[in-house]
């Protein structure tokens, strides 16, 4: 159960709705999972300002989705004020995702001597896979590239934007993205070969 502080503790009274960060690693979003958040504010009850609390449940994140992306809940009885989660995409320790948010990017940092040798370097990806890559095999110099399709993201229409999800929609029962027929983004690795 994840707990999230909203931005501000405000009143009923106030309109402005209620922003919370919903943090997401990179893993998460390669495959898509389900978050459940508890949130509270500050309300007028009875005359009284008290801490409101409530459980917002299956908070479904498609494996598409971008940081940015915003899940509204309207206000109810139980939680009257309107509710808005943000995706935040935390740092990943090996991979960057691409400014369009379907492509994995990796430096490789080799040394010269690495290279004269040969090396195997095994690369753990997202889907907890391991993609093997042998150097003998490719033509590798400082700043090299090399591309590897269907190794990134799912490519979807809301891929390269990021969008505002009415919340009711979003948690309701769809067809999977995990389907093997999906178009994903590439994986590029970039060559750092130090003392070249």
């Amino acid at each position: 159960m994840h707990r999230a502080r909203p931005s501000a503790s405000v009143a009923s009274g106030d309109i402005a709705a209620l922003s919370v960060n919903l943090t997401c690693s990179l893993e998460e979003l390669y495959k898509g999972t389900t978050k459940n958040i508890r949130v509270s504010d500050i309300f007028s009850v009875g005359g009284r300002k008290l801490p409101v609390r409530k459980e917002f449940r299956n908070i479904k994140i498609r494996p598409h989705m971008r940081a940015g992306t915003r899940f509204t809940y309207p206000a109810s009885k139980d939680f009257p004020k309107k509710v808005v989660f943000t995706l935040v995409e935390k740092p990943h320790r090996i991979f960057r995702r691409s400014d369009d948010g379907v492509d994995l990017n990796w430096v490789c940092r080799l040394t010269r001597k690495q290279l004269t040798k040969g090396v195997v370097v095994k690369l753990p990806m997202l889907d907890g896979s391991t993609f093997r890559i042998e150097s003998k095999h490719y033509n590798i110099m400082n700043g090299t590239v090399l591309t590897f399709p269907e190794k990134g993201f799912v490519i979807n229409s809301s891929s390269r934007s990021r969008t505002d999800t009415d919340a009711n929609r979003s948690t309701s029962s769809r067809s999977s993205n995990n389907n093997n027929n999906e178009k994903r983004g590439k994986l590029l690795i970039v060559f750092n070969v130090i003392g070249y």
